[in-house]
Order: structure tokens, then sequence, then C-alpha cells
């Protein structure tokens, strides 16, 4: 078993994914954050729990994944910043706090910014989003889990991502939300080493 070190972050490894995430959130020149359809609401509360598995995220879906024993379970608080002229696209800002158990036990902070499409094929009868976030992830102390089964080391910060999928009653404010919870080192920015996926299910609530 490696030894966990505690390292310091480094400021250019912040200050690069904190633009990246600030670059990622902000909404096209052409965005009117006027226009919105009826009943749109800037404000979303998901909470979602998973379990962490031992591969790549592209790995972590279908009959073959193998999940390990370390659980974790997120709020993540929304805001809507602009929405595309048609209302297909929103913008948002998200901050989360994800509670570990099991192998690892640490707390974990997120913040990242995301792009939300709206009307996908059948939105009318279920209504559906898909969704993208990049940002920043910091974990109260070195996962145990991601340090010494997924990889042979990790990082308090890394970059983080997720992707999502809801579905929901056409004119409700509840979805079911189906996410992807990604930490990694973004190709060495944050290390040579580090990094977790995990399955998760959870409810996203909208409101004002």
């Amino acid at each position: 078993m490696n030894t966990l070190q505690t390292r310091i972050p480094r400021p250019k490894q912040m200050a690069g994914i904190l633009a990246c995430c600030a670059g990622f959130a902000a909404p096209p020149i052409l965005a009117d954050t006027k226009t919105s359809k009826d009943g749109a609401k800037d404000y979303a509360l998901t909470v979602y729990g998973g379990r962490l598995t031992d591969g790549d995220w592209h790995e972590s879906f279908g009959p073959g994944t193998n999940f390990i024993d370390s659980d974790l379970v997120v709020a993540a608080l929304a805001k809507t910043l602009s929405r595309s002229a048609d209302g297909g696209r929103s913008y948002e800002v998200e901050a989360q706090i994800a509670k570990h158990s099991g192998i690892q036990d640490n707390l974990e902070y997120n913040l990242l910014g995301a792009v939300r499409w709206h009307d996908l094929f059948w939105s009318e009868k279920l209504n559906t989003t898909a969704a993208i976030g990049l940002g920043a992830s910091y974990a109260s102390s070195v996962p145990r889990a991601e340090a010494t089964i997924i990889n042979s080391g990790s990082e308090k910060l890394l970059a983080y991502w997720h992707l999502e999928l809801t579905l929901g009653p056409p004119r409700g404010d509840w979805q079911a939300s189906l996410r992807m919870h990604h930490r990694s080192t973004a190709y060495g920015l944050f290390g040579g080493n580090g990094g977790s996926n995990a399955v998760t299910l959870g409810v996203r609530y909208e409101f004002d």
C-alpha cells in the first residue's frame, strides 16, 4: 500500500482550472437572459448517491462494471446564468458537497460550470435534459480508494466533470437524475495519478 502524502495545491493548477471553469460556464454573446419558456426555473437542487468503480469512465456502464466498496452522497445547488434565444440550452454554475463512506470517508467540494440541453426528442411527453459540467474538485483528505485501489496515488485537488441525463413529467419541477461523477488529473495538470468515477442516481428539483 502506498503512503498517502498531503500536497499543497499549486497556484497554477487552481488558476488554470478556475479559468477553464469560468470560460466553460460563460454564456455565449448571443444568449438572451430574458428568453425562457413558461415555467422555467433558475435554481435547481440535485441530491444523488452512488458507488465508485475501479475502471475508466467509459468502463463504468454495463454488465461488466466492477464496483468497489466505496460510496458517496452528493448535494448540488445550481443557478442558471442564461439561456439561448430559443430556450434549447441553459448555462449553469453549480456548487457541490459530497460525503464519501466505505474505503474512503473524506468530504469532497466541487465547483463547476455546465451546459444543459432541453427539448430532447420526446420532451413534450417526458421532460428530458442532458448536461455536461466541468470544474474543480477538492477533497478534505487524499481519497483512500483513489490512491490505493483505483490508482497508485492521488491528490486532494483534481479536475471534475459530470455527464447527466434527467427525466421527469412534462410540467413538473421534479426529475430523476442519472449522473457520471468524475475526478481526474486532467491529463497530468494535477499530477501523475489520481481520480475516480461513480455511477449515481438521484432527484433534481427546480425552483425560483
